[in-house]
């Protein structure tokens, strides 16, 4: 019978592998954040750019797929403080690129069908499903909130 060590490494170099497999067939999105967007409202709940990621199609590049991040609600204004410092509520750390696979992969033998189309993936950060448009901002306990989601959506 193995060790436990021995499980372990097998897990670990397994993982590993099934990593690398599922990012092998992924595509590369670019990061943009909309500073031009601030100026009409259009903000994420802590008050950053809104934004989305981008990939140009290949053969079919005027062929649009857009993905609109989903990522649930924020219920109460304590819990709209805690997202808010949270990818889900903020732009400030998102990553520069975002890998993504499955429909939105540009790898043909994954995705056949939309493999060569152009690939927006708007980054969800309003916590509201982009359904806020609350012109004054809330501040709650020290912290300035903004529910500004479908302006994100106009800009």
């Amino acid at each position: 019978m193995p060790s436990t060590s021995d499980l372990l490494s097998l897990l670990y170099v397994t993982c590993n592998f099934l990593f690398i497999l599922h990012y092998s067939n992924a595509a590369v999105l670019q990061k943009v954040l909309l500073q031009d967007a601030v100026e009409k409202g259009a903000v994420c709940l802590d008050g950053s750019p809104p934004g989305y990621y981008v990939r140009t199609g290949s053969t079919a590049p005027n062929k649009w797929i857009i993905h609109l991040e989903g990522g649930g609600w924020c219920y109460n204004e304590d819990d709209c403080v805690s997202r808010s410092k949270t990818k889900l509520g903020s732009s400030k750390n998102w990553a520069d690129n975002l890998t993504e696979s499955g429909l939105l992969s540009d790898d043909c033998t994954v995705n056949p069908h939309y493999c060569g189309w152009s690939v927006v993936f708007v980054g969800y950060c309003d916590g509201a499903s982009f359904a806020g448009n609350v012109d004054a901002p809330v501040n709650w306990k020290g912290t300035t909130l903004h529910f500004r989601g479908f302006r994100i959506l106009e800009a």
